[in-house]
């Protein structure tokens, strides 16, 4: 080989490994009693990953119909984005208003998402707002796709451990008109913070007033309250509003397919005319970084979402699962209560989905970390790890950190 070519690679300089995912392998390779609460995985009462039932059903019946390999169209699987835009818009979006692709999971309906915005507007001179603070990897995301003003509207109050509600609308309102803002449409990740149904109003008035182009994340349908339905209140309030959005997509969560990455991107558009530019705009953008998404994953979220009986099943499961959340919820703050640990803990309660935001300090996330209860420095928890065993060991360690450093 030339020595040449080899050179240009020493150029390169070596990289802190993603937070989350390093953090998560050292959880793993901890002996010992120990509480994993880093990825975002639901676990059983014994904490075990779970397969969901119902997903297990409809990948059986996939097997028996012995369906073909032959690469989905560019834009995805249509029934499958039918179904899963059905569940999200219910009836509120008329068919030539919206746009929609199949997308690698979540994570790849905000890159997709990101990217086409930039053909949308100057990627260079256009602010988009993060909340502060957010999922890690929108930081990530953002710089990929091309954005250079990136910024963060108010969102979550250490010292409340609720929601800034007034900091968030000064910063909307503050903010040049026709700027972008990345909304967690439920289940707010890292924080389990939500807006009620009042505040989206006016979050949503906010941003029809300055003309700003909104972006949901829409991780967790289902996941936080147990209905689909409560869920997508705030995208299905900003149709009914008249503000024209996209919106990133996963089923990684609730319908535990974190590996099979199947999601969707969809645009909801003032002008329908515009529908063949937004679809082919998607389709090359698709095309040139993975060519086509995978069938196997989306043809069982069509078959669970389309089939009646699996469909009943699936929301029970659902429920469920959103239901022993809660309890593990409950659990931690009754414990906290019971030890008189130093502090408010009603957040742990008042919070909602898979993560809670504990109110710890770094140094005390670190005594967590330290002492095997795996949690990040910023205090975020999934609560959906926990078992009633690792649910005392949070409590009793937690206990400890307050008091202690």
């Amino acid at each position: 080989m030339s020595t040449s070519s080899a050179d240009k690679f020493d150029k390169l300089s070596t990289l802190p490994p993603d937070s989350i995912f390093h953090l998560a392998q050292k959880a793993k390779a901890a002996t010992g009693p120990k509480a994993d609460l880093i990825i975002g995985a639901y676990r059983d009462e014994h904490g075990r990953p779970y397969p969901l039932k119902t997903v297990r059903k409809a990948e059986q019946r996939l097997l028996d119909m012995n369906l073909d390999y032959e690469y989905l169209p560019i834009a995805g699987y249509k029934p499958f984005i039918d179904e899963a835009t059905k569940i999200i818009y219910a009836d509120t979006v008329a068919p030539d208003h919206l746009v929609a692709v199949q997308t690698l999971s979540g994570t790849g309906a905000v890159a997709l998402g990101a990217k086409l915005l930039t053909h949308v507007y100057d990627p260079v001179t256009t602010p988009i707002y993060l909340s502060n603070p957010t999922w890690p990897n929108h930081h990530a995301i953002l710089p990929a796709a091309g954005w250079k003003d990136i910024r963060s509207y108010s969102y979550y109050d250490p010292e409340t451990m609720s929601l800034d509600f007034e900091g968030m609308k000064k910063d909307i309102h503050t903010a040049p008109n026709g700027s972008i803002f990345v909304l967690h449409q439920c289940a707010h990740n890292p924080t389990g913070v939500d807006p009620t149904h009042a505040q989206w109003e006016e979050i949503a008035d906010l941003m029809l007033a300055k003309k700003h182009q909104v972006f949901f994340d829409s991780a967790y349908q289902g996941y936080a309250s147990g209905s689909l339905d409560e869920d997508a209140f705030a995208a299905r309030l900003f149709v009914k509003k008249g503000i024209q959005f996209l919106l990133a997509q996963s089923f990684s969560k609730n319908m535990g397919l974190y590996n099979e990455r199947i999601g969707t991107l969809s645009v909801v558009l003032h002008n329908p005319e515009k529908a063949a530019a937004v679809k082919t705009h998607l389709e090359l953008l698709i095309r040139a970084n993975y060519s086509n998404p995978p069938a196997h994953g989306a043809r069982l979220v069509h078959l669970v979402l389309s089939d009646k009986e699996l469909r009943k099943e699936w929301e029970a499961e659902l429920a469920d699962m959103a239901g022993r959340i809660r309890t593990m919820r409950r659990t931690v703050y009754n414990e906290l209560k019971r030890l008189e640990t130093p502090g408010s803990w009603e957040h742990v309660i008042n919070q909602i989905g898979m993560f809670s935001f504990l109110g710890l300090t770094k140094e005390q996330c670190q005594y967590c970390q330290d002492h095997n209860v795996f949690i990040t420095l910023t205090g975020r928890a999934n609560m959906a790890g926990l078992t009633h065993d690792t649910a005392l060991m949070l409590v009793k360690t937690v206990d400890e950190a307050v008091r202690t450093v």
